[in-house]
């Protein structure tokens, strides 16, 4: 470092700050922080990204009024304060989704912890990057944050026009920054569902096939039971059995005869996938008979039925008096 020439502490003051608030962010999700915090820190996620690349784009200060530029461009180049916040926020409000993107595309997926990890990343290495370009240049051209937002403040020039255009982008820019706070502070709801499904094994696997088909009266036949939870948090859920003989009347199914069985309580945590193995004896003997389950959230109804259940699916089932052989 020459004679005059600023600190590191001062020409790279504003990238040590991203640094430390990118590394703060992840710290903050890691250790679980409150919601408030959380969000406040979400916002700064977006805007992060976005200064750290415009410091790798633009690493030179503006120049002075009786400065010229040597070439064209030198004279594009040149960013202060202000344009660097605006540029900031709009640079970061493009950035982020696209990291999100890249994210989705691979092995971790589109996570809040990969994700804010992800952001940290780019910002830590676009801030070094940004922090050796600006060392390449000499002390005197430098953007040096410090000294360019003491003498922005205080600038005649922030009456012209130009600065009131810049000054106008900044304000819709933060009306954008604020539209993605208030987003981000709103509880999203989305689509909340439950998925049901009943599953047989093949080979010490579970599959959507291979489900018993004949069992003898008395004996215990067993399926196994899935239950994926998206409704955004921990639900308790009822499974209700049902063997049933059915004919068709009319186009509507009729039930002439069912056998009950003991209801199943499971509880399955917020985007949490559970399966369990359900065994039956079933003892009305017939063949075609519908093997019903029901799902519930919470308590069963007191009369259950498909019209009434939150979810259900089905499997036929042969019950016969004796073993059956095969010749």
């Amino acid at each position: 470092m020459g004679p005059g020439e600023p600190s590191t502490a001062r020409w790279a003051a504003d990238l040590l700050l991203v640094v430390a608030l990118a590394l703060a962010i992840v710290g903050a999700w890691l250790v679980g922080a409150p919601e408030p915090v959380r969000l406040v820190l979400a916002v700064l996620a977006v805007f992060l990204p976005g200064y750290s690349l415009i410091a790798v784009l633009f690493p030179r200060r503006r120049l002075e009024t009786d400065e010229s530029p040597s070439t064209l461009a030198e004279r594009v180049e040149q960013l202060d304060a202000v344009d660097r916040l605006a540029l900031s926020v709009a640079t970061g409000l493009v950035v982020t989704p696209l990291l999100g993107i890249a994210l989705d595309f691979s092995p971790w997926s589109l996570r809040e912890g990969p994700t804010l990890a992800t952001i940290a990343g780019f910002v830590v290495v676009t801030a070094v990057i940004a922090a050796i370009r600006r060392r390449a240049l000499p002390a005197a051209r430098r953007y040096d944050p410090a000294t360019r937002w003491a003498r922005g403040l205080g600038d005649a020039n922030l009456r012209s026009g130009h600065t009131l255009v810049t000054g106008l982008v900044v304000l819709a820019v933060l009306v954008a920054a604020g539209g993605v706070f208030a987003v981000a502070s709103t509880e999203q709801q989305g689509e909340r569902f439950t998925e049901f499904s009943v599953l047989g094994t093949d080979n010490g696997s579970t599959v959507a096939a291979s489900y018993p088909e004949t069992v003898t009266a008395g004996e215990e036949t067993t399926v196994v039971l899935g239950i994926e939870n998206h409704e955004g948090r921990q639900r308790n859920y009822t499974v209700v059995t049902r063997l049933q003989t059915v004919t068709r009347v009319d186009n509507r199914t009729v039930v002439q005869r069912q056998e009950r069985f003991d209801p199943v309580s499971v509880t399955v945590d917020a985007n949490e996938t559970v399966r369990f193995e359900h065994a039956v004896h079933p003892t009305n003997v017939g063949s075609g008979q519908r093997l019903l389950f029901l799902l519930y959230r919470g308590d069963p109804a007191a009369q259950p039925r498909p019209s009434n259940a939150y979810r259900w699916t089905h499997v036929w089932l042969d019950v016969t008096a004796t073993q059956s052989t095969t010749g």
